[in-house]
């Protein structure tokens, strides 16, 4: 499937995750809702319409498999890019409890952390980020954080 970095295609995620999972209940019309509220997010589409339509096709998804990782990481990036820091918090650490290697869900909820203030709980996620994908193409950029961050401490 490749790596666990924000970098990963996010068509492959949305088909073999989350529209795979729907299709398997017939008729259900979240699958065209998530691709259209998926590609509007992308394309930094915002409003409150967008993102209840976008967290109820999530949600949707999550009730057939709340044990998904993938689902929990896009709801709480949905969340972050839309200033709900608890809230994304919240699903990127569900995220890392169901897959403990899933390196991005640990580098969203330190940059969420960051948002937030809580300098330690950051650095150590995005420490655990760099140990689970060292060779990422955000791995220089999160290391010359983590040495800012250390030398405010």
């Amino acid at each position: 499937m490749g790596s666990n970095t924000p970098e990963r295609d996010d068509d492959f995620r949305l088909e073999s995750v989350l529209i795979s999972p729907l299709k398997q209940k017939p008729g259900n019309p979240g699958i065209t809702r998530i691709k259209r509220v998926f590609l509007s997010i992308q394309s930094q589409a915002e409003g409150e319409a967008e993102i209840a339509g976008a967290l109820a096709s999530f949600s949707q998804a999550l009730e057939l498999q709340p044990e998904n990782a993938e689902v929990h990481y896009n709801i709480g990036i949905i969340h972050y890019q839309h200033d709900r820091v608890d809230e994304a918090i919240q699903h990127f650490t569900a995220a890392k409890g169901i897959n403990p290697t899933f390196a991005a869900a640990y580098y969203q909820v330190g940059l969420a952390l960051l948002k937030k203030g809580e300098m330690e709980a950051a650095v150590e996620n995005l420490e655990k980020y760099l140990s689970l994908a060292p060779d990422s193409p955000q791995s220089a950029q999160v290391r010359a954080l983590l040495e800012t961050l250390k030398k405010k401490s």
